[in-house]
């Protein structure tokens, strides 16, 4: 029937794609979202949160879930420590590359005050 053999990886040629065929024809409907793109919509919708100091506040629920997990970190909660105390080291170090950068740039900018007023110099 078949002058080559059928197989594993190799279908009979007759129910193979044809040249320009693709095997999604339709392909993916326009306008659906992927995981992440669904994930983050609903991060970023709003809810309400009762707080000690001003009340009812909306907030995001991206924002409420590290509220809550900034709370039970100070309460002590061990799980809770271990999933802020990355954050809080990712942001040290930030802040300590920040005021590297700020430092670097008073240096900068001074050094190219100076030697601007010293080959303009101030005129009276």
């Amino acid at each position: 029937m078949y002058d080559y053999e059928i197989g594993y990886g190799r279908p009979p040629k007759s129910t193979r794609f044809k040249p320009g065929q693709s095997g999604n024809p339709k392909g993916r409907k326009k306008g659906s979202k992927n995981t992440y793109s669904i994930l983050r919509d609903i991060l970023n919708q709003k809810v309400t949160v009762n707080t000690t100091d001003k009340g009812a506040i909306q907030i995001t629920k991206q924002q409420a879930i590290l509220l809550q997990a900034t709370n039970q970190a100070v309460s002590g909660d061990i799980k809770a420590i271990t999933f802020v105390m990355p954050y809080l080291l990712k942001m040290d170090e930030k802040e300590a590359e920040r005021n590297t950068l700020n430092k670097q740039l008073n240096i900068n900018d001074k050094q190219i005050i100076e030697t601007w007023l010293k080959n303009n110099g101030t005129k009276h």
